[in-house]
């Protein structure tokens, strides 16, 4: 059935929330994204490697002495690490630090040789310990979640375009041209269904134009002899396939849209648990 509203064409808030978090790149982006920030927040921010700007160039020995050794829960290739917290004085002031070692070889009492920033006399390290946890390799971590970004973005693209038409664009229909495979599948409850791209050509004035699109449920795209394509009037090699749209709307006999159905809000659930997730625990590393 075809648009018979007018654009811009109403839909509702959640129904767009749900068309812009669909589909593949968006699920499999945002559970990387939500795991890896996990990892990125415990080991990563945790590790030298998040001091490279801000350490000073050049610092002076003094000597501390050990006030707590402690064990902490972490561990680095099968050593435990060890927090060391340290006094030291200077200019009849005594000040406070920590840093972390994999050794046991430090009591209570002990004299350590510590550095200290001569413009922040606070800032120190202990000499053969670390001010973070962890190693700065551990910055490799983030890897993990850039990728889950670089789906999310990807997905973004993909949803946003197909958003954008919906609302705005022009209705038509389009023959297959081609249907080619794209050597990717897809696999689901352990079933796993190719991927195929398709070609669709359809007319606007004088033109022919294509419509490109990729998707594994070959029967929504293939149950018609023409399929519906949106496009822009201005623009129509702006355009796509209506129904290779991941949660796209249905239209009632009116031709009008009808909101997608609460069910599908499961959708929306990784994206919701990780930005509260991980708005959270920045807020709580960074100003905590």
């Amino acid at each position: 059935m075809p648009f018979r509203e007018q654009p811009p064409r109403r839909l509702s808030l959640y129904s767009q929330a749900v068309l812009l978090f669909s589909g593949i790149y968006a699920i499999f982006g945002w559970i990387i994204f939500g795991f890896g920030m996990i990892f990125f927040w415990v080991f990563t921010y945790n590790s030298t490697a998040m001091l490279w700007f801000s350490m000073p160039k050049q610092w002076e020995t003094h000597e501390g002495i050990v006030k707590r050794v402690i064990e902490t829960n972490a561990s680095q290739n099968e050593e435990y690490i060890y927090e060391i917290r340290y006094v030291y004085e200077k200019s009849a002031v005594e000040y406070g630090g920590r840093s972390f070692v994999i050794s046991e070889e430090y009591d209570i009492g002990d004299k350590v040789e510590i550095e200290y920033n001569a413009q922040r006399i606070e800032q120190s390290r202990m000499i053969g310990g670390r001010s973070k946890m962890f190693s700065s390799w551990t910055i490799l971590i983030i890897i993990f979640p850039l990728s889950g970004l670089f789906l999310i973005w990807r997905s973004l693209q993909i949803n946003m375009k197909s958003l954008n038409l919906i609302k705005n664009g022009v209705f038509t229909t389009g023959k297959m041209k081609s249907r080619t495979p794209t050597n990717s599948s897809i696999e689901i409850n352990g079933v796993e269904y190719p991927i195929y791209k398709y070609e669709f050509d359809f007319k606007r004035g004088a033109s022919v134009y294509i419509a490109y699109c990729k998707t594994y449920k070959t029967q929504l795209v293939e149950d018609e002899v023409e399929e519906f394509i949106l496009f822009m009037p201005n623009q129509p090699s702006y355009n796509t396939v209506y129904d290779s749209i991941t949660n796209a709307p249905e239209i009632n006999r009116s031709g009008q849209l009808i909101d997608i159905p609460i069910e599908k809000s499961y959708y929306l659930i990784a994206p919701i648990l990780s930005l509260l997730l991980h708005g959270f625990l920045s807020y709580y590393m960074i100003f905590t």
